[in-house]
């Protein structure tokens, strides 16, 4: 039996905390992401005179998404390696978008996101991170997750933050050895920077890297993940990811992240 989710615009979330900062301006942002932040209160209005266009707001199933990254994840890199991934108040509103906004079916409402940020905002993490709880902790049985790039060497960089984190001493455990592939929960295929492939154990799940144009046989996405897309060089291979995900009858994803150019950039492409 199919079971529709409730409403519930009730007390500030995460998400909805970050887009009323955007929105009342003690945020800075660009004006896409005013119009995003604006949407989310603008709809959780309108959830209080019912449904919104078979809308629902859904935020304990987004706060189990943000819940995974410090439980089962650890930062690799930077000044805070070795601390649990704690989400940045903007990851709590991408994932809160995401996850919590659900139609009267319980599909996901959006289908697609784009992640522009300046260097050294956890994107890549982020994105990886996103991967791993569709592959093996959302739920769902069988999970096919690709990260996509222009080469084999551009996929390698969220594919490859996300085989770190799987390498990497859980939060709060004793030992260094206590990582998520010794306690069985994953299988890395490949050593060292040669990994090409994460598979979930309990839910027979995997988590590929591929380079543009490579096939695979009959894909089932659940994700498709494309970092760096400046450097495709065609949308052919989005645009045919694309098309395979929106016919998946479940909850699937196509997630694009870029880097905004500096100041100095744009002034040297001019």
């Amino acid at each position: 039996m199919r079971r529709t989710p409730t409403s519930s615009p009730s007390a500030p979330d995460p998400t909805t905390a970050w887009a009323q900062d955007v929105a009342a301006g003690r945020i800075v942002s660009g004006e896409l992401v005013k119009h995003a932040a604006e949407r989310h209160l603008r709809h959780l209005r309108h959830l209080r005179d019912g449904p919104a266009r078979g809308l629902h707001w859904r935020p304990e199933i987004s706060a189990r998404a943000l819940g995974f990254l410090p439980a089962l994840l650890t930062i690799t890199a930077g000044a805070k390696a070795g601390e649990p991934f704690v989400p940045l108040a903007w990851h709590g509103f991408v994932i809160g978008s995401l996850f919590g906004w659900r139609k009267a079916s319980g599909r996901m409402r959006f289908r697609a996101g784009w992640l522009e940020t300046g260097k050294g905002q956890a994107k890549s993490p982020l994105m990886a991170a996103v991967g791993l709880y569709l592959m093996g902790w959302a739920g769902i049985p069988r999970s096919e997750v690709y990260a996509i790039g222009q080469d084999r060497a551009t996929a390698n960089v969220l594919f490859g933050d996300a085989v770190a984190v799987c390498r990497a001493p859980i939060p709060g455990a004793e030992d260094d050895s206590d990582t998520l592939e010794p306690r069985g929960e994953v299988v890395i295929r490949g050593e060292g920077d040669n990994a090409w492939k994460v598979e979930h154990v309990e839910t027979g799940s995997k988590f590929r890297a591929l380079a543009n144009g490579e096939a695979v046989s009959g894909p089932r996405p659940t994700a498709v993940l494309a970092d760096e897309i400046h450097e495709f060089k065609a949308n052919g291979a989005i645009e045919t990811w694309r098309r395979v995900i929106a016919k998946m009858p479940g909850n699937a994803l196509m997630l694009l992240g870029t880097n905004t150019p500096s100041l100095a950039a744009l002034e040297r492409a001019t």
